[in-house]
């Protein structure tokens, strides 16, 4: 019975146009507590599998509306919200994590397991922006210690420092064979779990670029 009453919800979703499950989705989003737990989320699903999987953009104009609510909340929550904002306003730091979420799940097809699952990983996104915001203003400030010639000068130096394995693996994916992080997850991803991971690597390994200085 239980499986059938699944089947019929199935068949209703699918005859829904993209502004019905936009305004079901939205509704969805209205019952995320403070937990981020939610007992209905199937056509929020619905409307992301329609924009991860067929990168459909009015599902993704929709989405962008239904998240936005919460994208803002967590944004503003960030411990280094203040600090930020001093750089970009909020909207510049919402539609950058908005692209870099629809970036990273669109180049895997990825497809959660629930509303909150997808939340969390728009939350990693904005994070991420975040952080490489701030590390970027820090560099631009900072004098600078040491002036690389190429890439492969950068791996050569790396090479030598980092004594952590996948950081010496990821700096010579990155410097020495010159590919994007999202190449590197799309090649690699017997590697590497997944585009955060990359980007927190990618983070450590430029915080200790930056502490070179070669006599």
């Amino acid at each position: 019975m239980q499986s059938q009453q699944k089947d019929r919800n199935a068949c209703i979703l699918n005859t829904l146009s993209i502004s019905e499950l936009a305004d079901a989705c939205k509704r969805e989003f209205d019952m995320v507590g403070e937990s981020g737990a939610v007992s209905f989320d199937k056509a929020s699903l619905a409307l992301l599998r329609l924009a991860t999987i067929r990168d459909s953009k009015q599902a993704w104009l929709a989405l962008e509306y239904g998240f936005c609510q919460k994208l803002v909340l967590c944004l503003r929550q960030h411990p280094r919200f203040q600090e930020a904002l001093r750089l970009q306003s909020e909207q510049e730091y919402i539609t950058r994590a908005f692209a870099h979420f629809r970036q990273t799940t669109v180049s895997k097809q990825m497809e959660f397991a629930s509303l909150s699952a997808a939340l969390r990983c728009l939350a990693v996104c904005l994070n991420s922006v975040i952080f490489d915001m701030l590390r970027s203003a820090q560099q631009s400030t900072r004098e600078p210690q040491q002036v690389f010639s190429s890439p492969a000068e950068i791996w050569r130096v790396l090479s030598q420092k980092l004594t952590e394995e996948r950081e010496r693996r990821l700096a010579y994916l990155l410097f020495q064979c010159g590919l994007k992080p999202t190449e590197i997850v799309e090649r690699c991803a017997h590697e590497f779990r997944d585009l955060a991971e990359v980007q927190r690597l990618r983070i450590n390994i430029l915080d200790r670029l930056a502490t070179i200085s070669l006599r």
